[in-house]
């Protein structure tokens, strides 16, 4: 069984890659009077920007939100969010990961898994040229054969000629299983370079559903919000 050498290692990225595929995580609390409204609103607020609520819950003092939203939208999507309190009974948590890495380490693979790809395909050319001039040598030593034994069996039997005929039989049966035995060796050979090549491509697949899978990740911005309930003497002071 063949197993996909991946993932690799999280390589060193040269600071000359510049690149930035960030993957932004933010976190709110806020305090109200009302947290069942101000969750329920939180939540229309995260659909209203093409978001999904992962997870919810309120009470009479307690709420939260665990949402996911397209980082397309996220600017508009907290500068709506978090108009919903005042700044005093606001406060915001946000870190990101630049995700370089994990790309890089993707980009390696798809160029090892390239590279075979070409080299199976390669080998496997090889197997089919070769298999071709063989075979075609080998028909023709027994194209020769069939012909020689024609005309000799056409001749008037002698001792020499029965040797003959003797002699090109043996080697025409020798050939024949020459040619048997290549066909046998072609077909192992040609299975085994077309599971290399399958395997190849399936692990392509693999690193382009790793690539798209990073991608959708980073596109992505995970988050949630925690609510908690104040009382009117808070609010005031």
């Amino acid at each position: 069984m063949m197993l996909y050498p991946y993932p690799y290692p999280n390589p060193e990225v040269p600071i000359s890659d510049a690149r930035e595929f960030l993957k932004i995580y933010y976190g709110a609390q806020m305090r109200t009077r009302d947290v069942q409204g101000l969750t329920s609103r939180v939540e229309t607020i995260v659909r209203g920007y093409e978001g999904r609520v992962d997870n919810q819950s309120s009470s009479s003092k307690y709420g939260s939100v665990s949402f996911a939203v397209p980082q397309s939208k996220f600017s508009a999507f907290r500068e709506e969010l978090e108009s919903l309190v005042g700044k005093r009974f606001l406060t915001i948590n946000i870190s990101s990961q630049n995700l370089l890495s994990q790309k890089v380490s993707i980009e390696e693979q798809k160029k090892q898994a390239d590279t075979n790809l070409a080299n199976y395909k390669t080998e496997r050319q090889k197997i089919v040229n070769s298999h071709t001039n063989t075979v075609s040598s080998l028909q023709s030593k027994i194209d020769k054969a069939n012909s020689d034994l024609i005309a000799l069996r056409a001749q008037t039997e002698t001792p020499q000629i029965t040797a003959q005929i003797k002699r090109i039989s043996d080697d025409l049966a020798y050939q024949k299983r020459l040619l048997d035995n290549e066909n046998a060796n072609y077909k192992n050979q040609l299975s085994s370079a077309d599971s290399n090549i399958k395997y190849a491509q399936d692990w392509q697949k693999a690193v382009q559903t790793q690539d798209k899978t990073l991608l959708e990740n980073v596109a992505t911005v995970t988050g949630s919000v925690s609510i908690q309930g104040i009382s009117l003497w808070e609010s005031v002071q």
